[in-house]
């Protein structure tokens, strides 16, 4: 048996609600230890908005309507370690999230 839980009527009229899409094209991103910027292709048919990511990439826009292109930026890492930080994009009740490793500068 199928749900029915977005099935409902408006004005007596027999509606379906419109299922929330919310999902990215990479949900893991690696970059060398250089400043860098790479895409990421957000789908979404509802309004959306990112959590502040660690303080050593950047995320633009940080929010919106709709699919969009996401431009994901590190600065150089120069500390011999390689590090890891995550972009949590939440919308309508969703949450997807994109793990990004920047390798650390050889020493």
């Amino acid at each position: 048996m199928g749900h029915l839980d977005n099935i409902g009527f408006i004005n007596g009229v027999l509606t379906q609600k419109q299922e929330t899409i919310l999902s990215v094209e990479f949900d893991t991103l690696y970059f060398d230890p250089f400043s860098e910027t790479q895409p990421d292709y957000l789908t979404a048919n509802v309004s959306w908005s990112i959590y502040p990511p660690p303080t050593w990439l950047t995320v633009s826009p940080i929010g919106g309507t709709g699919s969009v292109n996401l431009i994901i930026t590190v600065q150089e890492n120069d500390s011999g370690y390689n590090r890891s930080g995550t972009i949590n994009i939440t919308g309508g009740g969703k949450t997807v999230t994109i793990t990004v490793i920047q390798y650390g500068l050889p020493i």
